[in-house]
């Protein structure tokens, strides 16, 4: 029971938190707000995964085999790839950044891509600090839930869809629990976490998953630069 509970919060309750959420984030005028929903974000991610381990165990959430001929045209995960994905991540990450510290109309453009976002991205000190644990814990718990655990029970409950058939799914269920980042922010969101379950069903282990995911969250602290409100941001008087 408490499976299916978990699959129904993962497919239809995240999503519809991330919307009452997001219009509260939007609407409010509270400057604690933001705060107060990495601190919510981080009790929640934390208690689901504490729930998913209790339901599947811990082996179950962190690890995967597969199956004689299952998903055959997923290859054995080679040290080449996981240094390529490192190296991409090194790429779109730490390198805008360091051109941005030297052009003016880079950053401009950078700051003005995650200028929606200006809702739920940090700008204090303090915020920056919270937004730091709501990175790594999203890279913890959100790929033991939608990777470990999620692939786990489509594959085996209540029908079970396959290793291939799981992994699209709870990528579709990844994305969709992202709709704060809007529509394209949803399909780059699924895609992502396609590329985590292929990377998870390959190795067996869901430790690179976490790895990556959590790197990806939080280079949006090099790429943000501190104290600037995006909400507010004074280059685009004349855009």
């Amino acid at each position: 029971m408490l499976q299916h509970f978990l699959a129904f919060l993962l497919i239809v309750g995240f999503p519809i938190w991330d919307r009452v959420e997001t219009r509260r984030l939007k609407t409010s005028t509270d400057p604690r707000v933001k705060i107060q929903s990495y601190q919510l974000t981080i009790a929640l991610l934390w208690t689901t995964a504490a729930l998913a381990v209790a339901a599947l165990g811990w082996p179950a959430v962190t690890t995967i085999r597969r199956g004689p001929g299952e998903a055959a045209w997923l290859p054995p995960m080679s040290r080449g790839f996981i240094g390529g994905a490192a190296i991409a991540l090194i790429a779109t990450g730490v390198v805008p950044f360091l051109r941005s510290a030297r052009a003016n109309a880079l950053r401009d453009r950078m700051t003005k891509a995650f200028r929606k976002l200006n809702f739920f991205l940090p700008v204090t000190p303090t915020e920056r600090r919270w937004f730091a644990v709501v990175c790594v814990t999203a890279g913890i718990c959100e790929e033991m839930l939608y990777r470990g655990f999620f692939i786990h029970y489509l594959r085996d409950l209540p029908v079970p869809w396959g290793l291939t058939g799981a992994v699209v799914i709870s990528s579709a269920a990844f994305g969709l629990a992202h709709l704060y980042q809007g529509f394209f922010g949803v399909i780059q969101t699924a895609v992502m976490g396609a590329v985590l379950g292929i990377i998870f069903a390959s190795t067996g282990n869901i430790a690179i998953p976490v790895i990556l995911h959590a790197a990806i969250d939080l280079r949006l602290l090099l790429l943000l630069r501190p104290g600037v409100d995006l909400g507010s941001y004074a280059s685009y008087g004349s855009a």
